[in-house]
């Protein structure tokens, strides 16, 4: 755990974000009103892009809050993701400056971390007005989430079929927030999608205790356009929060984990790192096995679609049976998916396939819990 944090300072407002081309998270406080931020030389906070202008926007202080004004920028200013020319700014809040994007943070990190095992009280949903966008709710849906920071997550185990010895706890994020988050563009670490992510891994972590008596943590990966670098920084985080030490890793889609060379290369360094590795959603034959032998996961999770009818088809046993005996050759742990039937669990296991994975429950509204933003 991170330690509570009292100094006052802590409680300044500041603006956080990811510079160009670096991995670096970058917090600037706010001392003085206006606070401008811009390309230029003389503003508050300088950012050092051609598509920003030199004087982009300013932040005031009012008697209720504060308030951000674009200063007639060439590329203009969203605040969670919508275009403002001026707009009340709350903690949480995303900004997007051209192509940078901050978010905007004026609550003490030491009262975010306390309030993080403490359950919300339900939020009544917020209807959608008629003709919105679909993109445009999905902004708003996610920028709530952040702002509350709330994630509504689904814990499932993976468990031995017989003896139900438990192996791996996995955890995702439920729709219609993963729907949101994985049509989001997050290729920015600062993106409201990819913030959001690593708020759910750390909840994850600090929550695994409660939910599993042992095993491993497996963490979804809900967007393809995060699986890369940053990962081993964000479990890297997430161990941070784990109550007691237990293995960690990530779940990422099959295709997305053995789909170019650099996504080949990833996956060997998460395994340097320690970190464990599961492929979900696997629908491939038996080549498709032997390809991830340069970073094989530890564990390939069956698509419903490859399962479904095993027991009264020969000829897809058959296929499974060759996926078995490729995964047994290179040390892989094979699972059954959720809500596999018990006829098919049986065929299966009589092939070899003996993990399945058990689902729990998924997080009621009032489960909704707080964490600490990084």
């Amino acid at each position: 755990m991170l330690p509570s944090l009292t100094n006052t300072r802590d409680a300044r407002p500041r603006f956080e974000f990811y510079p160009l081309n670096s991995p670096q998270l970058k917090s600037v406080e706010v001392e003085d009103f206006p606070f401008v931020i811009g390309r230029g030389e003389t503003v508050s906070l300088q950012v050092n892009s051609t598509s920003v202008s030199r004087e982009h926007v300013e932040l005031t202080k009012t008697p209720t809050g504060f308030r951000l004004r674009d200063l007639n920028s060439t590329n203009g200013t969203c605040v969670n993701g919508q275009p403002i020319t001026e707009s009340p700014l709350v903690d949480g809040d995303s900004v997007s400056i051209a192509d940078i994007d901050l978010t905007f943070v004026c609550t003490s990190m030491g009262r975010l971390q306390r309030t993080l095992t403490r359950p919300l009280a339900s939020r009544k949903p917020v209807a959608t007005p008629r003709g919105i966008p679909e993109e445009v709710a999905a902004s708003r849906g996610m920028s709530e989430a952040l702002l509350y920071q709330t994630t509504p997550m689904e814990w499932s185990h993976l468990v031995h079929r017989v003896t139900n010895n438990l192996q791996a706890t996995a955890v995702r994020i439920v729709p219609p927030l993963e729907t949101w988050m994985r049509n989001a563009d997050s290729k920015d670490p600062a993106a409201i999608a990819s913030r959001l992510e690593t708020l759910a891994w750390q909840l994850a972590a600090e929550r695994v205790d409660d939910r599993s008596p042992g095993g491993s943590l497996l963490l979804s990966v809900t967007q393809r356009e995060t699986f890369d670098e940053r990962l081993v920084d964000a479990i890297d985080m997430a161990v941070d929060w784990l109550g007691s030490p237990r293995n960690i890793g990530v779940a990422v889609h099959w295709e997305w984990a053995t789909g170019s060379a650099e996504a080949e290369r990833l996956c060997g360094k998460l395994r340097d790192s320690g970190f464990l590795l599961a492929f979900v959603d696997f629908s491939g034959g038996g080549g498709c096995v032997d390809s991830m032998v340069h970073a094989p996961p530890d564990y390939l999770l069956f698509s419903n679609m490859l399962i479904r009818g095993a027991a009264s088809q020969p000829r897809r046993l058959q296929q499974l049976e060759i996926v078995q005996a490729n995964c047994d050759a290179h040390n892989i742990d094979t699972v059954l998916p959720l809500a596999t039937s018990r006829d098919d669990e049986m065929a299966c296991g009589q092939i070899g396939i003996n993990l399945v994975q058990r689902g729990t429950s998924a997080a009621t509204p009032n489960e909704l819990s707080a964490a600490a933003l990084h």
